[in-house]
């Protein structure tokens, strides 16, 4: 395709542009610097005249194709970005076991675990934000190993559930530390109360129900994203619907069922980790 620099007042008038001078700032545009006229036709959303006898102005498709290959190569992921994963469920495990030790499971229990176990459970608070941002980086490692492949109905359950469970994840932990902050201030006004017994649930609710419920919704949707694309094998998406199914429906009988997700995000993270390493870049590049 060509553009003519003989057309300029029909270009300026299908362009609907008020130029006085139409062939001067054209010609100046079209055949002078031919980058900012095929930037002004696209944004214009004008075809291109066929012109084959007259081409001083030629599109440059291709070559921003290639400048997108270039740039797509330059801003690759990491190796060893899938070690986020790991890290992740290192941390959430390690502060899921402080939080486990320290408070009772009941959530109608009185707050005696506040004059005991604050340190316990100030030490997991302050772990869970970084397990946090390790999740984001391990979302981020799925999302570079889907690639163009990825279905976006499941990419959409996947991206809506992880963020979902990080939302919920912190909430809880504020509220917990909420607690802390009010029993420090006033502790025999706290122990006991209205407010205390309604945070205590809020949390109870929040993680055993929601957050854990969504975990398995993350763990479906990643689990089907791996069969589509192939970007884990088979296995493991079988393991996870399994595992997925256990937290949806056995979580109220299974007190540790919470370590369930972080597990299998190492599983998935170590096999990435392991895949990168193993396959050259070109080839991890054509897979993805």
């Amino acid at each position: 395709m060509y553009i003519s620099c003989s057309t300029n007042n029909d270009l300026a008038s299908i362009a609907g542009l008020e130029i006085q001078d139409s062939r001067l700032v054209l010609n100046a545009i079209a055949c002078k610097d031919r980058k900012a006229w095929s930037g002004f036709m696209r944004g214009m959303a004008l075809p291109c005249v066929d012109n084959r006898t007259q081409p001083p102005c030629v599109r440059e498709d291709a070559g921003i194709g290639q400048e997108r290959a270039i740039t797509r190569t330059t801003l690759r992921t990491p190796r060893a970005a899938a070690l986020a994963g790991i890290i992740f469920s290192v941390l959430l495990i390690s502060a899921f076991g402080l939080l486990r030790i320290s408070v009772p499971a009941d959530p109608l229990e009185p707050g005696a675990w506040l004059r005991n176990g604050v340190r316990a459970v100030t030490l997991a608070l302050n772990i869970i934000p970084f397990a946090g941002i390790a999740f984001l980086w391990f979302m981020g490692v799925l999302r570079d190993r889907f690639g163009q492949q990825e279905d976006r109905f499941f990419a959409t359950v996947f991206l809506g559930s992880g963020l979902l469970f990080l939302a919920m994840l912190f909430a809880a932990s504020a509220l917990i530390g909420a607690l802390i902050l009010a029993f420090s201030a006033q502790p025999e006004a706290l122990v006991n109360s209205v407010a205390f017994n309604f945070a205590r649930a809020a949390v109870y609710g929040l993680v055993n129900i929601y957050m854990i419920k969504i975990a398995g919704v993350f763990m479906i949707s990643t689990s089907t994203l791996a069969i589509c694309t192939g970007f884990a094998p088979r296995w493991i998406a079988l393991i996870g619907y399994g595992l997925a199914l256990i937290i949806l429906f056995g979580s109220y009988y299974i007190d540790w069922s919470f370590v369930v997700f972080p597990l299998w995000v190492l599983l998935v993270s170590s096999y990435i980790l392991v895949v990168n390493f193993q396959q050259p870049t070109q080839d991890r590049t054509a897979i993805s």
